[in-house]
């Protein structure tokens, strides 16, 4: 599969997920979330083990390098700017919800991106205005 592909997989991943915690009455959104349960739901889960941009890296590679996501400063790994740590760190659904709008805004701009090389790419935590909101 190319890393557009990959790319689309994963936001198409990203968007089946969010809807399913958008379903959520309001009140469960505030209480502790559990992968169990998405993974129960729909069959995957936030993490490497259901990323179609992780499983494009070679089996006994160890990191992200050559990742899109790492290639672009949003790795995974890194903590300090990665979109998908506060996906990780979240402890209720409704912050989760807030952090993975912002990871698939992060994709849909490297979707975009992938077509205009040239352009840099700036870290959505350096733009605070332009972070997805959501409101529980």
């Amino acid at each position: 599969m190319s890393t557009k592909a990959a790319l689309q997989k994963s936001i198409e991943h990203w968007e089946r997920m969010i809807r399913w915690v958008e379903q959520m009455p309001a009140g469960k959104r505030r209480k502790p979330r559990k992968s169990a349960e998405m993974y129960d739901a729909l069959g995957e889960r936030w993490g490497g083990d259901h990323c179609a941009l992780c499983a494009e890296l070679p089996d006994e590679q160890e990191g992200c390098e050559g990742c899109v996501l790492h290639e672009h400063g949003y790795g995974c790994d890194d903590e300090s700017r990665s979109p998908y740590d506060e996906v990780r760190v979240a402890i209720t659904w409704c912050e989760w919800l807030r952090a993975a709008r912002n990871m698939l805004k992060v994709l849909r701009s490297l979707d975009t991106e992938r077509t205009t090389q040239n352009e840099s790419s700036t870290s959505y935590l350096q733009r605070g205005d332009e972070r997805v909101e959501s409101h529980c």
